[in-house]
């Protein structure tokens, strides 16, 4: 069975490969959608995943296996998507700051001609180190918050955001590895660990 991840993320590319598998990616093709009213974290990040998983499969006439996947940040009920701008970020820095919140990722696999729809989540308790004013700033100017659900990169050098986890490390850059590779197991497709480093940094991975 071919696999195809449906994203642009290099980080999520990059995971994928840490499971030794021959993957191919392609990006999807659909406008992400702000959360419908009442919809928990993780009914939004499973349907984000399908969405993804969906506008890739259905432009692929092949036996594949193609997966997609979403992740949120949550803090007193509210969702942090991807910052629109540097002043957005920054104020989603500043109210992350120094206490903990959730990150919500989605996963969806899919074959048309294999019959398998395949939906789960990961959540992880993320709890921010006491940063300052300035210490966002020099972020923000960085770079690096573009792109990043919440505006900011767990494994970021640096800024080094994040004071501890409980939970999936690897879920909160954006693509729960070992969630992902139960599937693939009931799914008898064969994986290698490449590289063990960010499983160690999770609280629960079986991998460890």
């Amino acid at each position: 069975m071919k696999l195809i991840l449906a994203s642009s993320s290099p980080r999520r590319r990059e995971l994928i490969k840490n499971l030794g598998l021959d993957c191919n990616f392609i990006s999807p093709h659909f406008d992400e959608r702000e959360p419908m009213k009442s919809e928990s974290p993780e009914n939004y990040v499973i349907r984000m995943s399908l969405m993804k998983s969906l506008s890739v499969a259905s432009r692929i006439d092949e036996d594949v296996l193609v997966i997609g996947s979403d992740t949120v940040v949550v803090s007193q009920s509210n969702f942090y998507l991807k910052p629109a701008n540097a002043e957005i970020a920054s104020r989603m820095l500043k109210s992350l700051s120094n206490r903990s919140h959730e990150v919500y990722t989605g996963i969806c696999l899919i074959s048309f001609n294999f019959k398998i729809v395949i939906t789960d989540f990961e959540s992880t308790i993320v709890t921010m180190r006491d940063y300052s004013m300035e210490e966002i700033s020099q972020y923000i100017e960085s770079g690096e918050y573009v792109d990043k659900a919440g505006s900011y990169a767990i494994q970021s050098k640096i800024f080094n955001p994040v004071q501890k986890i409980s939970g999936c490390y690897n879920s909160v850059v954006g693509f729960p590895v070992c969630k992902i590779a139960k599937y693939f197991d009931q799914l008898n497709i064969k994986i290698q660990i490449k590289q063990l480093s960010d499983f160690q940094k999770c609280t629960n991975c079986k991998f460890i």
